[in-house]
């Protein structure tokens, strides 16, 4: 069933497998890195199959993080010029992300490093103990990329934050993540320390990011080509009711609903694509200028 709701975010909190999703938690949040023998092309590949799942990027302002879906590679490389092949994704999760530019040699080259285990990450309440020394005798060696995908609950409650900064996104991660445990009324401590163990990975990232050097960056570079500013029409049009189309596009996609929401845009996805959203407008600006100077030449074109 295709739905088309106002967000991005309720995009990703109202398909119908998201329970299916929550259900593969922990291998969703192992999927951008695949192992030793993965190549940088096949991580991305994979990347590009999770249309279904929001990640979390590394950001280049030290302990933060950004909103990044719908990887695509765009153009064939079998027939293409390599210069005419671009891999980009949309930043942001309000009702007009902007397509960026990825470099999968620095998106999705792993990076590996000690890291504390789930006994430890359980227990990390504030941004000071996100900082301490390591506890190498309580630590294992772990292997990410630059990005990582979340279930739809976690994606949800990191959202309902407002923040990418990665001490308030760890601490609601935890309470994410303990209240999920805690709806399988498991009696067993054993159960509930394999269940978090479960989600160590996604903590040992954010652990990671807020350490400042640990995690490659991605960079937000906007890609305002023609192809590029096509596909991201298309994939709003497809999936949302965004007021940045025009109103015939906007009344058809209204006439084929089949999933709707008033959710108001969050407030971090709207700092964070706020100067690239500003890009777009231009290029709207402009292309309503000129129509109308066309207008005013050739009437009837």
């Amino acid at each position: 069933m295709t739905i088309r709701v106002a967000w991005w975010k309720e995009y990703f909190l109202n398909l119908a497998e998201v329970d299916r999703l929550n259900a593969s938690a922990e291998r969703i949040q192992s999927s951008a890195y695949l192992g030793d023998e993965a190549s940088i092309d096949a991580r991305f590949h994979t990347a590009t199959m999770f249309e279904n799942c929001c990640a979390m990027a590394a950001s280049s302002l030290k302990s933060h993080v950004w909103f990044i879906h719908h990887f695509k590679q765009l153009g064939n490389p079998l027939i293409d010029l390599p210069d005419s092949i671009h891999n980009v994704a949309l930043c942001g999760i309000d009702d007009n992300s902007e397509v960026c530019m990825i470099d999968p040699n620095v998106t999705f080259t792993p990076a590996s490093f000690h890291a504390p285990k789930a006994a430890t990450l359980f227990q990390i309440h504030d941004s000071n103990q996100l900082l301490a020394a390591l506890d190498m005798t309580n630590s294992e060696t772990v292997t990410f990329t630059g990005i990582i995908f979340l279930p739809p609950f976690l994606f949800g409650d990191l959202a309902n934050t407002n923040k990418l900064d990665t001490a308030s996104l760890y601490q609601e991660a935890l309470t994410s993540i303990n209240s999920w445990i805690a709806s399988f009324d498991d009696d067993d401590n054993t159960i509930i320390q394999n269940r978090q163990s479960n989600f160590r990975h996604i903590l040992q990232w954010l652990w990671a990011v807020h350490q400042g050097n640990l995690i490659p960056v991605t960079p937000i570079q906007p890609s305002p080509g023609p192809r590029e500013r096509q596909w991201k029409s298309v994939t709003h049009q497809n999936h949302l009711l965004s007021g940045k189309f025009p109103s015939a596009t906007l009344t058809q996609a209204m006439g084929n609903l089949s999933t709707t929401s008033a959710a108001p845009p969050t407030e971090q996805s709207s700092q964070l694509t706020s100067t690239l959203a500003k890009i777009a407008d231009i290029f709207q600006q402009q292309h309503t200028e000129d129509s109308k100077q066309k207008e005013l030449k050739e009437p009837g074109w």
